[in-house]
């Protein structure tokens, strides 16, 4: 399995223990809810789990068009965690789990491995 989620958890870890938490982690999310957000709007993706992954960015986000619900600002404040990176983490694992085959190849637990395969197909057959 990737270390895509792994490894926003160790920056997460990394974030000074200070006021301006919340939006560090705001700024770390945005790149990755830009992958998981084309990742998930791919014709290819299920539905079922599509839905899902957007309730758990709608739940547990902190950089959107909406502030944070009172959920995740109590869970960030006192775990100084992100609860959005552990909730998508299970989610792509179950993508993975279902191994589901594309147009360019197999979905796995990584956003960016996806979209990488993707764009290399795109590219391809453009």
């Amino acid at each position: 399995m990737s270390s895509y989620f792994d490894k926003w958890d160790l920056e997460v870890a990394e974030i000074e223990n200070d006021e301006n938490f919340h939006s560090q982690l705001a700024a770390m999310e945005e790149p990755r809810l830009r992958q998981v957000n084309l990742v998930t709007g791919d014709r290819e993706f299920p539905d079922d789990l599509r839905e899902k992954i957007q309730n758990i960015v709608a739940t547990w986000a902190f950089s959107g068009p909406l502030p944070p619900t009172h959920r995740a600002t109590e869970y960030a404040s006192s775990c100084r965690n992100s609860q959005l990176s552990i909730e998508l983490h299970s989610a792509f694992h179950e993508v993975a789990r279902r191994r589901i085959e594309t147009r360019f190849g197999m979905l796995s637990d990584s956003p960016s491995q996806i979209l990488a395969l993707r764009d290399e197909y795109d590219e391809e057959n453009g």
